[in-house]
């Protein structure tokens, strides 16, 4: 009996440790997806691009690696970035309207060839692509 408690309680704390630690992971996210909610109708989707990879990168050198967890929704208004499950916990999905967005060529270490996003609302973040095809059926069709 002593022993199934044991295990019972070691595999709480090594569940609850990976919970905490994906927690904190998903700082730079939830900022994100605090500024940029999803809206009630956020247009009629386009196209739907699975196992997207972004990285969120803050000014102080931190960043967040989201390798192929993303699903990317292409709207009228803009973009809905949502992270599989398992890894949608602690993550919010994020909406990206194309009028707030600026797009920069940037290089990203092994990636090579990518582009900045940054937003208004999150000044000190940048999100970054390697596809610079998300928002130009957008803004060309809104005429920005």
């Amino acid at each position: 009996m002593f022993q199934v408690l044991a295990t019972i309680q070691g595999l709480g704390l090594v569940v609850g440790l990976l919970a905490f630690l994906w927690w904190r992971d998903g700082g730079r996210w939830r900022r994100l997806a605090a500024a940029y909610p999803v809206p009630a109708q956020p247009g009629v989707v386009h196209d739907t691009r699975r196992r997207r990879t972004v990285i969120l990168r803050s000014r102080g050198g931190l960043w967040n690696r989201y390798l192929g967890t993303v699903t990317v929704d292409i709207s009228e208004w803009g973009v809905t970035l949502r992270l599989m499950a398992p890894w949608a916990a602690f993550h919010p999905p994020v909406f990206v309207p194309a009028a707030e967005v600026v797009m920069q060529p940037s290089s990203w270490y092994l990636i090579g060839e990518s582009w900045a996003l940054t937003l208004p609302r999150v000044p000190d973040l940048s999100i970054i692509v390697t596809e610079d095809d998300w928002f130009s059926p957008v803004t060309h069709r809104r005429g920005l």
